[in-house]
């Protein structure tokens, strides 16, 4: 394990162990309930990408589920709990999977996502939602998200522009030193190069009308999230970007009504204080593991196997600029900052919805920590 990675794992033990002693863990995600501490802020926005993956769920054949960096278990559990998927999570720290068999009962495993055990096509779907602007060689994690999945991989992940130019001022201005830092900033080619053609890009949760918890009642959450996860295409509007890869046709109707997700949504709630449910995870069985180490040269085998020297070419140079520590020379720091608010504007203007409901979204949310917050800076 390179040291980035074993830093960012320490961390995350430390993290994931936050109120444990207290049986009141603090989540990552809002599993008490919408509003309800002990959680981290802007549950209205996690819930709608909950929401946008749970509704391609709900239309992909599948039995086999595993979430990689599933944080505390949250989606995992949902899909389980809501549409039958045969749910397991896989996490970096030893904390995290605790914590997954402890409040949801989940089978979790720690692993490093760079290299996972798994053999091919042995798991139905992955999910990897809001992880790969945090690791250290995304694409190389994706290699083996592709690998391991027979069926579908559904991303999720705000750090993702729809303009090439948004995406390198962002990235101009990461810092690459913080704890879990946000190392990675995406463009929908970066996905078409890795993939092909067979990718959807999807929206997530749009920006407008986006209210946090402070702001809003549970009633009034139940009507804006499904707004925000609005089955529309990933736009300007969207608040990153939800990319869909099928390896193969395995589209289906429906397992639920869209009403059905909602209401399960809202009513799934982890107890307080915290009950230990590790005693009632299931005995699934684990994916089959694989049987010797590549025996390729190329770290993106077997994925690259039908790239064209465009991809390839492509691939190569988004990582080179995602593992340099330094700043990109080309683009001084007071030009970066005036393309990320030229790009925020834009956004602002390109959005769905009328003129008059974004004005009046920005009088009732302009401070500028907000804002800036809200548009993804």
């Amino acid at each position: 394990m390179d040291e980035y990675t074993l830093k960012t794992k320490q961390w995350l033990e430390e993290r994931y162990s936050q109120g444990v002693a207290e049986k009141r863990f603090k989540a990552h995600r809002p599993i008490y309930g919408f509003g309800v501490e002990p959680s981290e802020r802007n549950h209205t926005n996690r819930m709608a990408i909950a929401l946008s993956i749970l509704r391609v769920l709900n239309k992909t054949e599948g039995r086999t589920l595993m979430d990689l960096g599933g944080g505390e278990g949250y989606i995992a559990a949902l899909a389980r709990d809501l549409l039958g998927y045969e749910s397991m999570m896989v996490e970096l720290p030893q904390a995290a999977c605790d914590r997954a068999r402890e409040l949801f009962a989940l089978p979790a495993e720690s692993q490093d996502i760079h290299n996972l055990p798994y053999a091919d096509n042995s798991v139905d779907v992955l999910v990897l939602s809001e992880v790969l602007e945090h690791l250290r060689d995304p694409f190389v994690a994706l290699r083996e998200a592709w690998r391991v999945t027979k069926s579908s991989l559904v991303i999720t992940t705000q750090e993702a522009y729809p303009w090439n130019w948004e995406r390198l001022s962002r990235h101009n201005l990461r810092n690459p030193n913080a704890d879990h830092a946000e190392l990675n900033h995406f463009h929908p080619d970066d996905f078409v190069a890795l993939f092909g053609e067979n990718v959807r890009f999807l929206n997530p949760s749009l920006i407008i009308p986006m209210q946090d918890e402070t702001r809003i009642s549970e009633e009034e959450a139940k009507r804006l999230v499904p707004e925000l996860a609005a089955e529309i295409p990933f736009n300007p509007g969207s608040f990153g970007i939800m990319v869909v890869v099928d390896k193969m046709e395995n589209q289906r109707p429906p397992r639920i009504s869209d009403e059905e997700l909602i209401e399960g949504l809202f009513s799934s709630r982890v107890s307080l204080p915290n009950e230990d449910r590790s005693s009632e995870v299931p005995s699934y069985n684990w994916p089959q593991l694989k049987q010797s180490t590549r025996d390729s040269d190329d770290p993106f085998s077997p994925m690259s196997d039908s790239w064209s020297q465009d991809q390839r070419e492509h691939v190569l140079r988004v990582q080179r600029m995602f593992s340099s520590s330094d700043s990109l020379s080309f683009l001084p720091g007071f030009v970066a900052t005036g393309l990320t608010l030229l790009a925020s504007i834009l956004r602002f203007a390109l959005a769905p919805g009328s003129p008059v409901m974004k004005l009046r979204w920005a009088a009732g949310n302009f401070t500028m920590d907000r804002f800036r917050k809200l548009l993804g800076d």
